[in-house]
């Protein structure tokens, strides 16, 4: 996995998920979970398709990478995707 430009975030497989929203610039970026896994380059655990702490809790290594980039997360799981949404006030957790 290449250094993060982000040296302030703890670095986890799901880098590579933050750099990519990173690069969004839509206010909301929807993705399935196999997209999730091909930009990850690894499968999600079982309990991210049905826990919504896994891509909330800011105690998480994950959900670190993303709001620091500026992003919030929302599981839906009956839609089998989670939302990303562009947080306003950016890099907060």
């Amino acid at each position: 996995m290449p250094k993060s430009e982000y040296p302030h975030v703890h670095m986890s497989r799901f880098q590579a998920l933050a750099d990519y929203l990173a690069q969004c610039t839509e206010p909301e970026v929807v993705l399935d979970f196999a997209q999730i896994e091909t930009i990850i380059d690894h499968p999600l655990a079982v309990s991210a398709y049905t826990s919504d702490s896994l891509w909330v809790s800011a105690t998480l290594a994950q959900v670190r990478c993303w709001r620091a980039v500026g992003w919030r997360a929302r599981l839906h799981v009956k839609g089998r995707c989670v939302s990303f949404t562009h947080d306003a006030e950016g890099g907060t957790s």
